[in-house]
């Protein structure tokens, strides 16, 4: 029989399921157990008594499978959804998700961009074939104005030695 006395359960601080008024482990348990070298690993942890006719417990039958890996797989899963979520609910620049050529989400800043609304998204209405017209436009309009606000007045500079304008 496994020593359960050095298996605690990471958010309760006691033995996992491990109930001892019945001596019996409750349900599976993901535990954090202590190796030999004092780190911590997770365990999928589950257990049962065999008992006699008369109930009482003979031995136990169980398993404690090391689920480390997938674990640290959820967590690295978990910031890199929050990394994501951090960049789409951002104003700096319009993203969206498409799937084939339907636009199957978008941030606010790409809705403003091509001027439709949240309602457009959730009724499929906004795909590729039509967005990019208006994705296009708007790029030239910007180039224009950006051409003219900013770049067609600034004085032109020569430089003799390499042929370079700016």
């Amino acid at each position: 029989m496994k020593d359960v006395s050095n298996v605690f359960c990471q958010k309760k601080q006691r033995r996992c399921g491990f109930c001892p008024h019945t001596n019996v482990f409750s349900k599976d348990q993901f535990c954090h157990n202590m190796m030999q070298n004092h780190t911590y690993r997770w365990f999928l942890t589950r257990g049962m008594p065999m008992r006699d006719d008369t109930g009482q417990i003979l031995k136990w039958f169980g398993t404690s499978t090391d689920i480390e890996k997938q674990k640290r797989a959820e967590e690295a899963l978990r910031q890199s959804q929050e990394r994501v979520n951090a960049l789409m609910n951002s104003n700096i620049i319009g993203i969206d998700v498409i799937e084939r050529e339907q636009i199957v989400d978008a941030n606010d800043t790409f809705l403003r961009m091509t001027d439709y609304t949240r309602e457009d998204l959730h009724a499929r209405r906004m795909n590729m074939i039509v967005i990019l017209p208006i994705m296009l436009r708007k790029s030239a309009q910007y180039a224009s104005f950006v051409y003219h606000h900013f770049l067609a007045h600034r004085p032109v500079l020569r430089c003799d030695c390499c042929s370079i304008q700016s």
